[in-house]
């Protein structure tokens, strides 16, 4: 393996095999690296597999004190570990501790094998999942708060943290049965966290005023402290997300006096499928990238796979496979991919990127940073950056702030 110093010859031709689509070939010379100690392989490795589903939400733990840990997570610690300035990856480990948050957040604590490990001199498994929650919640909020420390301007970090206090907020929402503003009076934990949410969405659009999940959200909140400053920011909202209508709004228009788009450039794939016809259940994959070589990559690799069985047995209705691109932080197109969706000799799907019929899906923009959420239509949810599965509760402030 190199020496140290000739690292960056060896992300250069990793870097060199990537934008070949050579990505298996990248990931190795990268995890050989990574091996040796390098922090900034380690970090791409821990980027990379952010967008490949290993685990699942049903088996997110074999205990949630367990020290199993996924790719992903465990060599963004490691990149962390050998570099603690690296701002990205700090962000990037962040996004996926609070995914798990909201993945554990949604599930039963009794639902898992863990439950029969348990000692009966230990604390009820309540009070251990949830304890896991905070120590993953508070670690998400100590590496952001740490980037915003570093650099006070980062976009990416405020609109993170920012995604922990919506979910703060919407699980005391969901748990005490609240669905329409205003908070009741006695609610004062509500008021606090909600009152987080609202400082952090200022941070955040003060950061960048063309975020529209940084604008939604404040929006929201402001909603629900019955804020009259809430009508106008959900304007400024519809004017950053013209494919976004919220009842009761009137139409916006783009003012001169506020940014006409976003900063950042991204794709939104979604795959969905029958998991189970015979009950309905229907899986949503999503991907979330600005890196379009990735974004076939992952596609063609590990999601449209999961597709061979249901397509093969028959047993289940593909769905659909759909692309949005947002060029600067508007979307630009809705493409559907299923008609490009062939099967190779293997039995396996894969999409057929090159045709003739398929639109151009370069991006021009800065591509969306590692880690930073963004916002969907038409669920108007929080979505992670990577890659998340339909099992995720996803609260969706759309509908919050219509109610």
């Amino acid at each position: 393996m190199p020496l140290d110093q000739d690292i960056q010859a060896v992300i250069n031709q990793a870097g060199h095999l990537k934008s070949q689509g050579r990505i298996d070939e990248y990931r190795e010379l990268l995890c050989a690296a990574a091996d040796d100690g390098h922090a900034a392989a380690a970090a791409q490795l821990g980027w990379l597999h952010c967008f490949i589903p290993e685990w699942n939400s049903a088996d997110l733990f074999d205990g949630p004190r367990s020290g199993w840990r996924s790719p992903a997570e465990s060599w963004l610690r490691r990149a962390w570990e050998l570099d603690p300035d690296d701002r990205g990856t700090a962000r990037l480990l962040a996004a996926l501790l609070l995914w798990q948050v909201r993945e554990m957040r949604a599930h039963d604590p009794y639902d898992g094998d863990w439950i029969d490990e348990v000692d009966d001199e230990e604390e009820e498994p309540e009070e251990i999942w949830e304890t896991a929650i905070q120590a993953r919640h508070d670690e998400a909020v100590r590496l952001l708060e740490h980037v915003l420390r570093t650099d006070p301007a980062d976009a990416s970090a405020a609109v993170g943290l920012l995604a922990v206090r919506e979910a703060d907020w919407t699980c005391h929402l969901i748990e005490h049965s609240i669905y329409q503003p205003p908070l009741p009076a006695s609610d004062s934990e509500g008021r606090r966290l909600l009152e987080e949410m609202v400082a952090a969405a200022r941070q955040a659009v003060s950061i960048d005023p063309a975020d529209s999940l940084a604008v939604g959200l404040l929006a929201t909140a402001l909603r629900w402290q019955e804020d009259p400053q809430a009508m106008e920011w959900s304007r400024r909202f519809q004017a950053l997300r013209t494919e976004i209508r919220w009842d009761g709004e009137p139409p916006a228009e783009r003012g001169h006096d506020r940014a006409a788009h976003g900063r950042f450039s991204w794709y939104l794939l979604e795959i969905e499928y029958e998991s189970d016809p015979l009950h309905g259940d229907v899986v949503t994959d999503t991907v979330v990238t600005g890196d379009l070589d990735v974004l076939r990559w992952v596609c063609d690799r590990h999601l449209a796979a999961r597709l061979k069985a249901v397509l093969q047995d028959g047993d289940g209705d593909c769905g659909s496979v759909e692309l949005a691109l947002f060029e600067r932080g508007e979307l630009v197109a809705n493409i559907d991919l299923t008609p490009h969706l062939q099967i190779g000799d293997d039995g396996s799907p894969h999409i057929d990127w090159t045709a003739d019929s398929l639109p151009s899906l370069t991006l021009t923009g800065e591509p969306l940073p590692p880690g930073h959420p963004v916002t969907e239509a038409p669920r108007m949810a929080v979505t992670h950056y990577g890659h998340t599965d339909g099992t995720s509760p996803g609260r969706h402030f759309g509908a919050i702030i219509t109610a």
